[in-house]
């Protein structure tokens, strides 16, 4: 991924920080639904891993 590897931590940790403020919280976005904690982890787990690795093939 393009760019200062320092920059990229803190925009991925912000990110992932937002997310999980809002869901743990409860609030935020309203989505229609409930929000499960293995769904919230597993949409989290695949940002962060194919935003660092690209699309998978």
């Amino acid at each position: 991924m393009p760019g200062d590897p320092a920059v990229l931590a803190s925009a991925f940790n912000t990110l992932l920080e937002g997310f999980c403020a809002v869901w743990a919280a409860g609030g935020g976005e309203p989505i229609g639904r409930i929000l499960g904690d293995d769904e919230a982890i597993d949409t989290l787990t695949g940002l962060l891993r194919h935003g660092l690795t690209g699309p998978r093939p």
